[in-house]
């Protein structure tokens, strides 16, 4: 007998043997004559229409909860507008998510959080709560009787922002709960006002140790206020940003990246003498804001290390550069106006404002369109040129701020989204709806990356509220964020709308986004052993469908580039035919089908919908009649016929009926649930099936996105509930059928034994799954089959079965686990096989047969046969006998089923015997293909440091001091000049031909090029020793997760090849391989394989393992990457990036405090010399001093003819400038110059000695502000010492003015009269526009020069301010000269009040007077003490 036939009758006896088995068990022929006996209808499917279907569905579900949060978006509108803050009432109660004690409703048990020490005192305000444990909100114990509060822990819950939000927010309750009696789906309910505060619903407690939630950096907050965003952050990175400050400034700027979401395009650029992209990969391009990129950025921060010298111009030139060229690219419009663009700038301080860059790229159209707003971050205590940076934000609808901490940072960072959103307020008329992207949640609010068990995949929608009351009720333009009102959407909610067995198995339905990214897709895989993958919401719809092609990695197929954009495009329409492979069982295996694809979008959403149907098996389907109608009139009890005992289930994510409200209607199973509705259902005999989960569908698909709704809809009853009437046909048709053919137990034992099977089972494709043990009940110890296999025709034994079907329907599948289960004591075998049921000539998937069998005895069986086969054949070739040989059973992807070496089970052949599968690759036998998992996640192991050196020697310490001296005094050095020893400020003044509206400049802002900055803005000894010595660490391994692309060469069987026999001998020869043959088990997915052993072959070993794809040169990662950053997106709609009114707003973008520093940082001598100037309209520029020891200022230079001098003092450039053409008193009289000379003794006896008490005599103003000012403003040594020295000074003046040595007293009399000479001024100056007519004077400059500093000064002491701003006649005054004279300064100026509303936050939370507040009047102080000791003279000429 030749080795051919030997082999050949092998493989015959198993797969005839098998296949009797399998008929016997399963009864299979019997179950398909069932279908015919039952007038099953195949029916061709029509996917348009299915399709529509779905969409409907889905639409229906989400136009339910964009009217939810409209509704909540009225309510809160409505409600604030009419909320009154009542200043006297402190005592108002909530009920607060974090320090609320809450009891259990069910067990009684008692929880009472730990309420911080700064809160105790509060703990009355906190109301208990009542809890249960709510199946809705996945069992989390909640009241649905009303809402709770949470409010981060930066937030002072008693602030004014905090109590008004709390306290008009309540009355929303009564809207939350109206939504959830609307639709009892709906999950947690959410308004965050602008304050940070946010409500939610229903009521819970915060379950955080570390509470670092902020209702304001979420991305539905965040894109509901800013829509989509470019956005390009310059990172300072010159040498005095080392230490503290760049520690500062990554911190920040990781902040700023929280903010952005997979609508925002951006990009890092650090600058010194250069700019580059911290990521070079990222060059000259905007990349989208996704996690993964987010994480790139962040790490590339830690690498960042400060060198050289600032060049702002270069960077800003760059950044300029590539969002001009992403407004062309992004079809922005002519002015690129259609898009959001920003610039962010964090540095401790620019020498000047590159005002010729914002010229040539910014301030387009003669400065009417400025494209990108300049957002600006001033890092550190020390700064400098403060005016520069703060400027840039204003002249280009940007915002400045201050950072000077790392706990300053969060609340500084998200200012920037209420000036983005102005426009979106200013219109106040629509309410655009956002949607975000993916993210995940697991029953917290705590953003990590690990720790995931019992994930969900959420989706948020979101809408805008504004501030009716504050917009409407200024007398001046004001735009303000009342809040943003949201809910969470499941996906996992949208998956059970979309008729998953009408689709079919093996067809699937997918949503993809605006940016082409998966929201919900079979194959996005969120998680990796409980790690979560960075890229799980940004998975590109090319990442995850992949063509039957010979593309490598990242290379895409034009026509799934055309699908794609398609579904970005929100188009519908189908292509078909698509030639695709799909790897699944932990990429281990493949199938390859053609797909038909179909799409529509989602209206009102930036979403699509696509459906992908197999052509092989997915046109048709089996339609049913009134399968439970049927079984009334023959009087069959349902579930007793047909769903008896406990050996079935159904799809756990499918629904079949369910309670509108779960709470109260529990079931312990969905079989439960389903046993519980069918008893429903029949008991009427004319049963009218409910409504469906939303209602009738009363409007179209293309008025979803109207924001006219209806809030008092229609609730539901407690005991209202829904179903799916086709499937719940379906279903009974299904256990019907299986019911007879399946109990049948004529079985033949004797082959069972053989076997060793246990267990037999079937599923449908309604998602029933039934399963019955061979011998009873099977092993208690041993999970039922139906607890692991429930989920019907998405089990992979289904899938495979059908997919076998195309190729042999006589046929089943077997497989073998990978690795035994070790819940299992007996390693078991599975066979399945597909049962289409045929009526007019087309067949349709019905279900999946299958049976369960010990491998062991397959095992022994197989070695029977062999033996059997040879004992038989007395001519047989004695090279071929069972000693000669290696036999194998392989499956249709090359694993091995059977071997006579254990240990090969499992395994991949080519591993065992390499050479052998390549001769099969030859013969094409097997055919290679190549698969990739592009979001998969690889775990490195990475060498990191720790800071356990920090406490070597006591000499790193002196060494590090030693440097920091060094670099302190060469940072003074360099910061003084020389010459700033010598002079502490000027004014330059110069004729010019031109005359300019600007007419005070700094100095440093007429330079062109940029100057070299100086070196080092040192910090406190403590925090710059501390940041260097963690540069010093030990080495630590560690394990670190990053996403990474994968691939893997996949194997499949030509079983064609076989079942056509006549056409292949089953002969494989090779000149590398051993002699072997190979035959198919007939009636099976198997190979039978036999080997020569006794001869040699090459050396050769094949995978099919997963491998790491390295990219190498330009594409190494993340470059690799960037061709998706490329791909088509389609732009957000309600985006609204400029308003016309946007430039009356009259609110500084400088924070208070930030803005005081900056509004007059020169002694009041100066500020009545350039207001003198503005008055004369003499040009000039001004640049300012630091230095407080020089008391000859100001200086005048003046060039005439060739020739310049150097005027010094107030009264001798005072003098000069009146002699000149410069005098503005010609038209007083005499009396009028008499009175000016009067009121100027006057002020300098009385109103600056009040000034002189409030700033250096009462101890808290000087404690909590001049003194922290001086320390922070000043040079280092001069900043330590000089506000004690100049304290001592002024205190002792103070002691000799005050005649009983009582100094609080007698500062109470200064006051005083420091009171009586505003009055008298306010009197002088009556109705007024100036002091004397209409015309400004000499004296209107000094008294504007005092007045001015005082009227702002944020002493948390004074009752001469207090007394200031009650002369409403000044107050106009100032501003009066504000306005006109100082056009910078106005907005500040003007609503300063404002402002103040808008750091009420920061005010309760520490002192008042703050080191920044101070800034402001910090020069002022120090020309009070030059004043009253007659250092400084003001002369008044008589005319």
């Amino acid at each position: 007998m030749r080795a051919e036939e030997i082999v050949d009758g092998w493989a015959n006896l198993l797969g005839s043997e098998l296949w009797d088995l399998a008929q016997n068990v399963t009864n299979s022929a019997k179950i398909k004559e069932n279908y015919t006996n039952s007038n099953a209808q195949v029916e061709k499917k029509e996917p348009e229409k299915l399709l529509s279907a779905i969409v409907e569905n889905i639409t229906k579900m989400l136009k339910t909860k964009m009217d939810a949060v409209r509704c909540i978006l009225q309510a809160a509108e409505e409600t604030a507008d009419a909320y009154v803050y009542n200043e006297t009432d402190q005592e108002f109660l909530y009920y607060s998510s974090k320090y609320s004690m809450t009891v259990n409703y069910e067990d009684g048990k008692n929880f009472t959080p730990e309420i911080p020490k700064s809160l105790e005192n509060n703990a009355y305000m906190y109301l208990n709560m009542t809890l249960t444990n709510d199946t809705h909100f996945h069992n989390i114990e909640v009241d649905t009787s009303h809402s709770s509060v949470h409010v981060p822990t930066n937030v002072f819950d008693k602030s004014k922002a905090a109590q008004t939000a709390i306290e008009w927010s309540e009355h929303l309750d009564d809207v939350f709960i109206q939504n959830y009696n609307s639709d009892p789906a709906l999950s947690w309910q959410y308004f965050c006002s602008s304050s940070g505060v946010m409500r939610h619903y229903p009521a819970m407690h915060w379950h955080q140790e570390t509470d670092l939630f902020d209702c304001r950096i979420r991305s539905w907050f965040i894109e509901a206020a800013t829509c989509s965003k470019n956005v390009i952050i310059l990172m300072d990175n010159s040498g005095s940003m080392d230490g503290m400050w760049h520690h500062i400034a990554k911190f920040t700027i990781s902040k700023i990246l929280d903010t952005f979401s997979n609508n925002d395009f951006i990009n890092i650029y650090r600058y010194n003498d250069t700019a580059e992209p911290i990521e070079p990969c990222f060059n000259n391009t905007l990349v989208q804001a996704t996690l993964e990129n987010i994480d790139i950025f962040k790490s590339r921060l830690d690498e960042t290390q400060s060198m050289g010298y600032a060049n702002l111009g270069v960077a800003m030139t760059r950044a300029f550069k590539i969002l001009n060229e992403s407004r062309q690219r992004n079809d922005c419009g002519d002015e690129g106006t259609g898009c959001n663009q920003a610039i962010m700038l964090l540095t401790d301080g620019v020498p000047n404002n590159v005002t010729e860059v914002f010229e040539e790229y910014n301030w387009l159209n003669n400065g009417s369109n400025i494209p990108v707003r300049i957002f600006t971050y001033l890092i550190g205590r020390e700064v400098s040129y403060v005016e520069e940076i703060s400027w840039m934000a204003c002249l280009n609808r940007g915002y400045f701020v201050h950072v000077r901490s790392l706990d300053e940072a969060m609340e500084k960072v998200l200012k920037y989204i209420h000036v983005i959103a102005r426009p979106l307020v200013l219109q106040a008329e629509e309410h655009p709806v956002s949607w975000t992207h993916a993210f995940i949640t697991d029953n917290t609010f705590e953003a990590k990356r690990e720790g995931f068990e019992n994930y969900r995949l959420f989706t948020s929608v979101a809408v805008p509220a504004y501030d009716r009351k504050l917009n409407r009720n200024n007398e001046t333009r004001m735009a303000e964020l009342l809040g943003v009102a949201a809910t969470d959407v499941p996906i996992e909610d949208i998956e059970k709308l979309t008729i998953p067995y009408k689709i079919g198995v093996n067809g699937y339905v997918f949503i993809v986004t605006n940016n082409g990214y998966l929201l919900m897709h079979p194959n996005l895989r969120p998680l990796y052993e409980g790690r979560l993958n960075l890229n799980y919401n940004s998975m590109d719809f090319s990442e995850v469908e992949f063509l039957d092609d010979d593309f490598g990695p990242r290379q895409i197929n034009e026509r799934i580039l055309e699908l794609r954009e398609a579904l970005v495009n929100h188009s519908e329409g189908s292509i078909l035919g698509l030639p695709v492979k799909h790897f699944y069982d932990n990429m281990k295996r493949l199938y390859k089908e053609s797909y038909d694809y179909y799409y529509a979008p989602l209206h009102g959403t930036p979403f699509s919908v696509g459906m992908a149907l197999p052509q092989s098996h997915g046109n048709y389907w089996l339609k049913v009649e009134d399968e439970i109608g049927k079984n009334q009139h023959l009087k069959i009890d349902i579930v007793k016929k047909y769903l008896r005992g406990n050996n079935w289930r159904i799809h756990p994510k499918w629904v079949y009926c369910k309670y509108h409200y779960t709470e109260g209607h529990e079931f312990a199973t969905p079989e439960d649930e389903l046993v519980h509705f069918l008893k429903v259902i029949t008991k009427e005999r004319n049963f009218t099936w409910p409504p469906n989960q939303y209602g009738e569908f009363d409007f179209t698909l293309e008025d979803v996105a109207d924001e006219e709704v209806e809030c008092g809809r229609q609730t539901w009853e407690d005991d209202d509930y829904y179903c799916d009437k086709d499937l719940v046909q379906r279903l009974v048709f299904d256990a019907k059928v299986m019911e007879e053919a399946f109990m049948i137990m004529d079985l033949n034992y004797n082959l069972l034994d053989i076997y060793g099977v246990t267990l037999k089972y079937v599923a449908t494709m309604s998602g029933l799954t039934k399963w019955e043990y061979i011998y009873g009940e099977g092993n208690d110890t041993v999970r039922d089959f139906g607890d692991v296999h429930s989920r019907a025709i998405d089990e992979t034994w289904y899938r495979s079965a059908v997919l076998q079907h195309q190729i042999d329907p006589d046929s089943f599948v077997y497989s073998v686990p990978f690795k035994k289960d070790p819940n299992v004591k007996e390693l078991m075998m599975s066979a399945s096989h597909a049962i289409f049921p045929r009526d007019a000539g087309h067949e349709a998937p019905g279900c999946v047969v299958g049976f369960q069998f010990q491998h062991s005895k397959f095992f022994d069986r197989f070695l029977e046969t062999i033996d059997m086969n040879m004992t038989n054949c007395d001519d047989c070739n004695t090279d071929w006998n069972k000693d000669m040989v290696d036999s194998f059973v392989i499956d249709n992807h090359g694993y091995i089923v059977l071997s006579k070496d254990r240990k090969h089970i499992g395994k991949f052949f080519g591993e065992i015997e390499g050479s052998v599968m390549e001769a099969m690759l030859i013969n094409d036998t097997f055919e290679t293909v190549t698969v990739y998992d592009l979001q998969a996640v690889c775990v490195y192991q990475r060498t990191v440091s720790s800071s356990s050196n920090i406490l070597l020697t006591p000499f790193h310490f002196i060494g590090w001091v030693i440097h920091w001296i060094f670099t302190k005094s060469m940072y003074i050095f360099f910061e003084t000049n020389l010459h700033q020893l010598l002079s502490s400020s000027w004014v330059l003044a110069t004729p010019f031909d031109d005359y300019d509206d600007v007419l005070v400049t700094t100095e440093k802002s007429v330079t062109t090029a940029a100057p070299r900055k100086k070196l080092r803005k040192g910090q406190k000894i403590e925090e710059e020793e501390y940041f260097k010595a963690l540069r010093e660490k030990k080495p630590e391994i560690v394990n670190i997760s990053e996403p990474c692309d994968l691939k893997a060469n996949l194997y499949l069987l030509n079983q064609t090849k076989f079942i056509n026999r006549n056409e292949y001998s089953g002969e494989e020869k090779s000149q590398c391989s051993k002699p072997f043959y190979a035959k198919r088990i007939p009636h099976s997915n198997l190979l039978f394989v036999v080997v020569l052993a006794s001869t040699q072959s090459c050396d050769s070993k094949l995978s099919a393992s997963k491998q790491t794809i390295i990219y190498s040169g330009d594409i190494q990662p993340p470059c690799h990457k960037l061709e998706l950053n490329r791909l088509h997106r389609r732009k957000l709609l309600g985006c609204f990036n400029e308003h016309p009114l946007e430039s009356e707003i009259n609110i500084s973008i400088l924070s208070k405090q930030d803005f005081i520093k900056r509004l007059n940082n020169v002694d009041i001598n100066s500020l009545i010399l350039v207001t003198y100037v503005k008055f004369a309209k003499i040009q000039c520029n001004v640049t300012y001093g630091r230095n407080p020891l020089f008391k000859n200022m100001p200086r005048l230079y003046i060039e005439e003819n060739n020739t310049s001098r150097e005027l010094v003092g107030f009264a001798e450039i005072w003098a000069y400038l009146k002699e000149q053409i410069f005098d503005i008193d010609q038209f007083m009289t005499e009396k009028q110059r008499s009175d000016s000379y009067a009121y100027c003794k006057y002020m300098g006896n009385s109103l600056l000695p009040g000034i002189y008490c409030t700033l250096w005599v009462d101890m808290q103003n000087y404690i909590d502000v001049t003194r922290k000012w001086f320390r922070s403003a000043l040079l280092f040594p001069i900043n330590f010492w000089y506000p004690y020295s100049k304290s001592n000074e002024i205190t002792a003046i103070v002691k000799i003015l005050t005649p009983d040595e009582n100094i609080e007293d007698y500062s109470y009399i200064l006051t005083d009269e420091a009171k009586k000479c505003i009055n008298d001024l306010a009197t002088k100056l009556g109705n007024k526009n100036y002091f004397f007519g209409n015309s400004t004077s000499s004296f209107d400059a000094v008294v504007y020069g005092y007045l001015a500093p005082l009227l702002y000064v944020p002493v948390p002491v004074s009752p001469l301010q207090a007394y200031l701003k009650e002369q409403d006649n000044l107050v106009k005054f100032v501003k009066r000269v504000t306005n006109s004279f100082f056009p910078q300064q106005k907005l500040e100026y003007k609503h300063v009040d404002s402002l103040q509303r808008e750091d009420d936050l920061q005010d309760n939370k520490t002192p008042t007077g703050t080191i920044a507040a101070a800034a402001f009047f910090a020069a002022t102080a120090m020309l009070t003490y030059g004043i009253i000791n007659g250092i400084i003279r003001i002369p008044l000429k008589d005319a």
